[in-house]
């Protein structure tokens, strides 16, 4: 499948607010700020129960499974990092590579040191690409 990109940087922050610009997408170029939806206690407990849902060690707490666990911890990521301008280019593109008959792979560029584990930490590529994958079927998500 051919894919239309949509890349995402993810600039140095405060620890709670990053800059973010969509560097390239057929939609044109934005900047918004992501507003990082965990305190670092709060990340720490989504992250153990995210690895324990994932790697099946536990039963998730009731009434939630595995994967509303994985997609509750992938879909508040997601909503903090595509919003406003962010989310309407998102969504066009989405719009223009359906319309070509094309996927959209989305491309994080993750500078923050605070942020790089999300960069290669397998709970969160999983928990990304099932968002996106929840979405629709042609997309890719490389970070």
């Amino acid at each position: 499948m051919d894919y239309l990109d949509f890349e995402l940087e993810i600039a140095t922050g405060n620890g709670s607010e990053y800059p973010v610009a969509v560097v390239h997408s057929v939609a044109g170029e934005a900047h918004e700020t992501m507003h990082f939806p965990f305190d670092q206690q709060a990340l720490a407990n989504q992250l153990s129960t995210l690895q324990i849902a994932i790697s099946g060690e536990m039963p998730p707490p009731p009434p939630l499974t595995r994967e509303q666990i994985v997609l509750s911890f992938g879909q508040a990521l997601f909503n903090a990092l595509f919003t406003g301008e962010v989310l309407i280019l998102y969504e066009v593109s989405r719009s223009e590579a359906g319309g070509q008959d094309k996927g959209l792979r989305v491309k994080l560029r993750i500078h923050p040191a605070e942020l790089v584990h999300f960069r290669g930490n397998s709970c969160t590529t999983q928990t990304m690409r099932g968002i996106f994958a929840s979405l629709t079927t042609r997309q890719s998500c490389a970070i």
